[in-house]
């Protein structure tokens, strides 16, 4: 079996938070979107856990932190080192390192780079193969033609990879198109109880935010998810906690 946790860290502003959670639940494995590049040393020492793989999605001018070109992207840490790791582009014209340019849909593809991060991780004698992501973002949570495309280009590039856990923070709500999409290929693992996967009390938007699950945990039959959780309290995302096992 292996302890998963998946996270949305928003880049250095929860570090005082999800840091000490983290240490205290201490996970086989650890993939985060929107962790800065420049970070990873200082992650990896506070938690012990070594990176396996780091994709960049995009770079932060100025960030609200005050910090100035960030590259920010999705990364694999373990206890263990990857047995084989590689990144699988599904969208975006960027490299990943332009300055995120947000003033326009369009202006938002072209400076980013999105990607599958995946890493095949040996433990207790089962290899898992865990991929993470960051994907396309849009206002509210109502889907368009960028988001649309990614999905389908998603698709595409996972056909091919064979069994997986597939988790991160996928800016499309259950119950909407995208979503439905990506569950009608893999099994939706996030328990039904929970209803929205973003922290109002930390998050931007606050009360504001209508509830909703943007954040996934999906396999293939080769896996099962059992004690999976969401914590609150830790980034402007709550954390999914899973175990995970072969079927």
């Amino acid at each position: 079996m292996l302890k998963l946790i998946s996270l949305n860290i928003e880049r250095s502003r929860h570090y005082d938070r999800w840091i000490p959670w983290v240490q205290g639940e201490k996970p086989d494995v650890l993939c985060l979107q929107e962790l800065p590049e420049e970070d990873i040393p200082m992650v990896e020492a506070q938690t012990g856990l070594k990176l396996c793989v780091f994709v960049p999605l995009t770079k932060v001018a100025l960030s609200p932190e005050g910090r100035t070109n960030m590259v920010m992207g999705q990364a694999i840490l373990a206890q263990v080192p990857a047995e084989h790791t590689h990144s699988l582009e599904y969208y975006g014209q960027g490299t990943g390192r332009e300055v995120f340019d947000d003033t326009t849909a369009q202006g938002k593809v072209a400076t980013s780079a999105y990607y599958v991060a995946v890493a095949e991780i040996g433990l207790g004698g089962s290899l898992y193969r865990i991929a993470t992501t960051h994907f396309v973002w849009t206002p509210n949570g109502q889907s368009d033609e960028h988001q649309r495309i990614a999905c389908t280009n998603l698709l595409n590039v996972l056909e091919d990879v064979g069994d997986i856990i597939l988790c991160g923070d996928f800016n499309a709500p259950r119950g909407r198109d995208i979503f439905t999409r990506l569950a009608a290929r893999y099994t939706d693992n996030i328990p039904l109880q929970y209803v929205c996967s973003l922290d109002k009390t930390l998050h931007r938007a606050g009360d504001k935010l209508d509830d909703l699950m943007v954040d996934g945990l999906f396999t293939t039959p080769a896996y099962r998810a059992s004690n999976v959780s969401l914590k609150a309290g830790v980034s402007d995302h709550m954390g999914i906690v899973a175990t995970l096992s072969h079927s």
